[in-house]
């Protein structure tokens, strides 16, 4: 069997994500269990103690395969990305690369989103974008852990 780094995206991702770890260190034996490692990312702060987690946190290494990006505060984002549309504004280069993601008709509510995005795709892209570091940083991890067992 050869060696697999699964990512779980959002709700969906984590959700489908347990699932396949579940079955994997159930039904896989032991020798097979280390290759597959996990790496799930969300912002919704309820998903990571919830019923989806309740069996899995003792399979693994439960702590480090969540990426929670909850520090995301999208309304000055989104200000000043309006402000360029509205009035032509230059702007800096991380809200120019986000500016590409802009939707007028998404009304972004002056609050911290960390309890789901609800399928907003703007705010989850705004989202992974400036937790990129942190992101990248999680699925490296994995990855040369995945590494390690196989050298």
């Amino acid at each position: 069997m050869r060696p697999s780094l699964i990512i779980g995206i959002g709700g969906t991702g984590m959700a489908i994500g347990h699932a396949l770890k579940y079955f994997i260190h159930t039904l896989l034996p032991d020798n097979e269990r280390n290759n597959f490692k996990f790496v799930f990312i969300d912002n919704d702060k309820n998903q990571f103690n919830d019923f989806r987690t309740k069996y899995i946190s003792e399979i693994g290494d439960f702590t480090n395969e969540i990426i929670k990006i909850t520090d995301f505060f999208p309304f000055d984002v989104y200000q000043k990305v309006k402000a360029k549309e509205e009035k032509n504004r230059p702007l800096d280069k991380i809200y120019n690369d986000l500016y590409q993601w802009y939707d007028p008709t998404v009304d972004i509510k002056p609050q911290v989103y960390d309890e789901g995005l609800a399928a907003n795709r703007m705010i989850g892209r705004m989202c992974g974008y400036v937790n990129y570091t942190k992101i990248l940083n999680g699925i490296d991890y994995a990855a040369k852990q995945l590494k390690q067992i196989f050298q």
